[in-house]
C-alpha cells in the first residue's frame, strides 16, 4: 500500500490550517487602560481601576518601556495633561527610571489613566510586572 499521496494531503491541510494562524499570532501580555488610585513607594507597584471596576497591581521594574502617548492634548485639561506632557518629555530625554516613578505617583495622587502591557503571571505578593506604560486619555 502507497501512503505517500495520503502524508502529502495532510501536509498541505496542516500547512493551510495551521501556519496562518501562527503568522497572525500576537503577544500574549495582557494590555489594558486603567486609572490610577494608589501608588507604593517602597515596591514601587501602582493600583488601578480598570472600567470592568477590576484592581491591576503594576509593579514598575528597571525593565519597564516608557512610552510616548500620540498627543497629550487628547486628555482633558488639568493636571493629568501636563503630567502626560511632562512623561513625553522624559521619554525624549530618555530620563532614569526615578523621573517616571515621580510622575506615576503623580498619577495616583490625580487619579489618571494610563495605558499599560504586563507580564501574564503575578509576582508571589500578587503584583504584575509592567512590560510597558504610558499616559492614556
Amino acid at each position: 500500500m502507497n501512503y505517500r499521496p495520503a502524508a502529502a494531503k495532510a501536509a498541505l491541510f496542516l500547512s493551510l490550517v495551521l501556519v496562518p494562524g501562527a503568522l497572525y499570532a500576537q503577544s500574549n501580555a495582557p494590555s489594558g487602560q486603567c486609572t490610577c488610585v494608589d501608588f507604593e513607594e517602597d515596591t514601587r507597584t501602582v493600583s488601578g481601576v480598570t472600567s470592568n471596576l477590576e484592581v491591576e497591581r503594576l509593579h514598575h521594574t528597571n525593565d519597564t518601556l516608557h512610552k510616548f502617548i500620540g498627543n497629550p492634548n487628547d486628555i482633558p485639561p488639568g493636571n493629568c495633561r501636563v503630567i502626560a506632557h511632562a512623561w513625553n518629555v522624559a521619554v525624549f530625554l530618555k530620563a532614569k527610571d526615578q523621573a517616571f516613578v515621580a510622575l506615576l505617583r503623580a498619577s495616583a495622587a490625580n487619579e489618571c489613566k494610563i495605558a499599560y502591557e504586563r507580564d501574564a503571571a503575578p509576582n508571589a505578593e500578587g503584583t504584575f510586572d509592567l512590560v510597558s506604560v504610558a499616559p492614556s486619555p
